[in-house]
């Protein structure tokens, strides 16, 4: 939504207009936040990634016309949808991260602090919606969903580098590779409709810890030339 204008920045012609507009403004605003509100109950009572526009219009008493003023698709409610979890997840990780001493604790956190999405049943009964909502998304709107995943990323990337000073870069990409390991055992757990599990979320950390501080190869850094070329072979 169009955020608040300062009057005081605009030429007087144009002050009026925009007094005369606040009042509209308002009312589509307070729509918005009706429509992701119930969309957001709707998912999380019924357990289901696509509830229909009809559902969501009901709890939010509005009408049609209201809703498509705001999303042309339903996929573009759920978009907002996920890219608000995302915001509240961060947050979440970040005053968890906060908490920690050492960059070592800190990636720890991180960590169970992703595995606590599912670490009760109604946070399992929140969440599930998102998670099953994510591979749709991420095909209709690649580059949200990649942005969303860097944001969420980045403070364990922090982490990361922090314990193991060297190549930024290397940090960020084993952050996404941790992001990836976790969030795929989130989906399977959701898709069981199992909550997390504390040996599991263990092993994971253990694991995570061992793959970051060991040193890499060389053969590990460049591309291996053994390996079969895909594609045509010129010929001598």
């Amino acid at each position: 939504m169009t955020p608040d204008l300062d009057l005081r920045r605009l030429p007087p012609s144009a002050r009026g207009v925009e007094r005369a507009l606040e009042p509209r403004r308002r009312k589509y605003q307070a729509e918005f936040d009706r429509l992701v509100s119930a969309a957001r109950d709707v998912m999380s009572e019924h357990g289901t990634v696509d509830p229909t526009i009809g559902q969501v219009l009901a709890v939010a008493g509005l009408s049609t016309n209201a809703f498509y003023r705001h999303f042309p698709t339903k996929d573009e409610l759920l978009l907002e949808l996920v890219m608000q979890a995302g915001a509240n997840t961060r947050s979440f990780l970040s005053h968890r991260m906060a908490r920690e001493d050492t960059p070592r604790d800190r990636v720890i956190a991180w960590i169970e602090g992703m595995f606590d999405l599912l670490r009760t049943r109604s946070s399992l009964r929140a969440n599930r919606p998102f998670l099953f909502a994510h591979p749709r998304l991420v095909a209709r709107f690649p580059n949200e969903i990649a942005a969303n995943i860097d944001l969420l990323v980045e403070p364990l990337a922090t982490a990361i580098h922090d314990l193991r000073p060297g190549n930024r870069q290397r940090a960020l990409d084993d952050a996404h590779l941790l992001y990836h390991q976790v969030f795929g055992i989130l989906l399977d757990r959701a898709a069981m409709d199992r909550l997390s599990d504390a040996a599991e979320v263990k092993r994971v950390v253990e694991y995570s810890l061992r793959a970051l501080l060991t040193q890499p190869c060389a053969s590990d850094l460049e591309p291996d030339a053994r390996a079969p070329r895909i594609g045509l072979q010129e010929r001598g």
